[in-house]
């Protein structure tokens, strides 16, 4: 396989809805926790404008947090931090599935 090659094109309505009464998973510099704000925040490594990366690389986070690591303020640990925690709650709620894993 190239190295180079695209990553696939991953799009799923599951995983971006999944954010929907969700607590922040960013958590940065955030004063509002309220689950009705947070949407599911796709990270823009390597992408270009206009387009998105694949689904499975975001996190939940509130309107605060989600302008935040867009304008690019947020440092990257703390984003691959969400990543995690939002992978791990998307595991545990059958969204990912993981071969011989069982949450």
């Amino acid at each position: 396989m190239n190295s180079l090659a695209k990553p696939a094109r991953i799009r799923s309505k599951a995983l971006t809805d999944s954010a929907r009464g969700r607590d922040c998973t960013l958590r940065w510099l955030c004063n509002s926790h309220s689950p009705k704000d947070v949407v599911f925040c796709h990270v823009r490594i390597h992408s270009g404008i206009g387009t998105k990366p694949p689904d499975l690389f975001g996190f939940y986070g509130c309107g605060r947090c989600h302008a935040d690591q867009e304008r690019g303020d947020v440092p990257s640990f703390e984003i691959m931090r969400a990543i995690m925690e939002t992978q791990s709650h998307m595991a545990r709620d059958g969204l990912i599935i993981i071969k011989g894993w069982k949450p």
